[in-house]
């Protein structure tokens, strides 16, 4: 009959496995939550840009209105004016879950912009929630 003794050769091996395997998913994970950090912050970039759906919502807006929205909110809630909602064609956003950046914060919109004093600023908050830092994502 065998022994069932493994050899020290053996653990060692087996325990440098183990330690090699946890760090390779340790730096996988690690990788990938930044990899869709990334990808968060690409996204609003992409929403937000001069092609992007909230752009091209609040740029509906004004081309049938004659102004622009002055909150974000206008782009999905038909206007208690008469006179405006006579112009009202459809929502500009399907849903207000457009107006909210991947982080679940309401992106920041003002007109006149103080960037953009024609038209109007639009920035997401960043990962952190707050205006100002250097994880804004503007369309400045």
């Amino acid at each position: 009959m065998g022994s069932w003794r493994v050899s020290v050769a053996a653990r060692v091996a087996a325990l440098v496995g183990l330690v090699f395997g946890a760090i390779v998913l340790g730096l996988g994970s690690t990788l990938s939550c930044r990899r869709f950090e990334y990808t968060r912050s690409g996204i609003a970039r992409a929403v937000i840009g001069p092609n992007g759906p909230l752009s091209q919502a609040i740029e509906m807006f004004k081309f049938d209105m004659g102004q622009w929205p002055e909150e974000l909110k206008d782009l999905v809630q038909e206007p208690a004016d008469p006179d405006m909602a006579d112009k009202w064609t459809t929502p500009y956003l399907t849903h207000a879950s457009g107006i909210a950046d991947p982080w679940g914060n309401a992106y920041a919109y003002a007109c006149p912009g103080r960037h953009n004093p024609d038209t109007y600023d639009l920035w997401s908050l960043g990962e952190d929630g707050i205006s100002g830092t250097g994880d804004d994502i503007t369309n400045w």
